[in-house]
């Protein structure tokens, strides 16, 4: 599983993760949550199966904008919020 997401990670993100480790908890029950350490820094990964992005682009609007506290998104390297979907339907 590990080598799987890190290869999603780096096709969708362009991040070579060194290293993942399970959460186990979030504030979405629908999620999945890793940390992942790869060269440029720490990241919060999450899978959800809410089927939604609207958390993902409220976030980038609201660190877009500059309010203070709002760590700024990753992008994909298309640009996007969030991840293309994975036709296993889950990480």
């Amino acid at each position: 599983m590990d080598d799987r997401l890190r290869d999603w990670i780096r096709a969708d993100f362009g991040l070579n993760v060194a290293e993942i480790t399970s959460v186990g908890h979030g504030a979405d029950i629908a999620a999945q949550v890793w940390e992942a350490v790869a060269a440029e820094g720490r990241y919060a990964v999450k899978w959800s199966a809410a089927g939604s992005d609207t958390g993902h682009e409220v976030a980038a609007f609201l660190a877009d904008s500059g309010v203070a506290g709002i760590p700024q998104l990753v992008r994909t390297v298309a640009g996007g919020c969030g991840a293309t979907t994975r036709a296993s339907g889950s990480p």
